[in-house]
């Protein structure tokens, strides 16, 4: 009897010591002109993985329990009540802010407003988040991203000691596809937050990218065509090569195909090459080639169907689609992620075909 109370105990005393290290959200909703039915909290659990935590509002009141692997971003989705509220605010709303396990109270005043009690990591984010509105409220297009990115820096190298400052970092990282500043900006944060799992995955991840960059050569790669056919990068030294990325299920890479193919008409292809890469895995080897056809590619088209988790895609250090490269005749990158109005000056300067005298 003795040895199974003292097993009791120890059972209750590991719940209570696992408890401690969750996060629990006490909410409460006063927005009565945005009546809301649920919230759902999506994060990675310690346990679990990605969680997509959904909770009823009840007489205004609803919580949430887990645990966050470490502090991170969260999205909370508010779904109103569609019964209570006109069409046109029907659509959910997503909050992004940082969590981290401890007890805190939330409280929702109107449609996407709120505060949280009890989280200093919150409370620095709150502080950061007002500043940063206030210095780029007037601005837009390239200023803002330009002031955006900078600002973002600054709070980073001011406080580079803070969680938050490693939480910031992350973000950029993950949007990013160059290394430039980032890794001294990665240098100046304290030694606990490099060694962190996030400050670990930012170092690996600067290393990538700093694989790829102008000047560097171009990794080389030997893929095949749609009907198996082997092709090898070298096989166009001597050209630039336009390296183009893409996959039959990206809609952003299908409008960017359009474009392409009006710029391919227009470019001296005893000066320059196309190739396009799709990702396209053997799932949807069928649709890749209906894509190609229907989108009109007449240039080289290769696949890699081991897609992102291939030597390619890793060899040249991007995470999404489309990517591009421009490749130079001695095949070292000349230029990364050309799109759009970049792509079309890029073009325009160097390699439209030159009418005859």
């Amino acid at each position: 009897m003795r040895r199974i109370m003292i097993l009791f105990l120890f059972g209750v005393s590991v719940v209570n010591a696992q408890s401690s290290k969750d996060f629990y959200i006490k909410g409460q909703v006063r927005s009565g002109g945005y009546p809301v039915d649920k919230f759902v909290l999506m994060y990675e659990d310690a346990f679990k993985g990605q969680v997509r935590d959904t909770v009823a509002v009840i007489d205004g009141k609803f919580s949430f329990q887990g645990m966050v692997v470490s502090p991170m971003y969260v999205n909370l989705m508010i779904l109103p009540d569609s019964l209570r509220v006109e069409p046109k605010r029907r659509s959910p709303i997503v909050l992004t802010f940082p969590l981290e396990n401890r007890s805190m109270e939330m409280d929702f005043t109107a449609p996407g407003k709120f505060t949280i009690a009890g989280s200093p990591l919150y409370d620095a984010y709150k502080q950061f988040s007002d500043s940063f509105q206030h210095a780029t409220l007037v601005l837009t297009g390239k200023q803002f991203t330009s002031a955006a990115r900078q600002f973002r820096l600054n709070y980073i190298k001011a406080n580079p000691s803070h969680v938050l400052s490693l939480l910031i970092l992350e973000d950029i990282v993950k949007r990013t596809r160059s290394a430039d500043e980032l890794d001294q900006v990665f240098e100046l944060l304290d030694a606990s937050l490099q060694s962190s799992s996030k400050g670990q995955w930012i170092h690996q991840r600067l290393q990538e990218l700093n694989m790829i960059r102008v000047g560097s050569i171009a990794p080389v790669f030997t893929l095949p065509d749609d009907r198996g056919k082997l092709h090898a990068l070298s096989q166009w030294k001597g050209k630039y090569v336009f390296l183009h990325f893409w996959a039959s299920w990206c809609m952003p890479c299908r409008e960017e195909n359009i474009h392409l193919l009006s710029l391919y008409a227009t470019v001296d292809t005893s000066r320059i090459v196309f190739v396009g890469v799709s990702l396209d895995q053997a799932a949807t080897r069928v649709q890749w080639i209906k894509a190609k056809e229907k989108d009109r590619l007449n240039w080289t088209q290769l696949v890699d169907t081991n897609a992102f988790q291939g030597l390619v895609v890793k060899s040249y250090g991007f995470r999404g689609v489309p990517a591009s490269f421009l490749i130079d005749p001695t095949g070292k990158i000349e230029a990364l992620h050309l799109r759009g109005a970049s792509l079309q000056t890029l073009i325009d300067r160097n390699f439209v075909k030159r009418m005859p005298d």
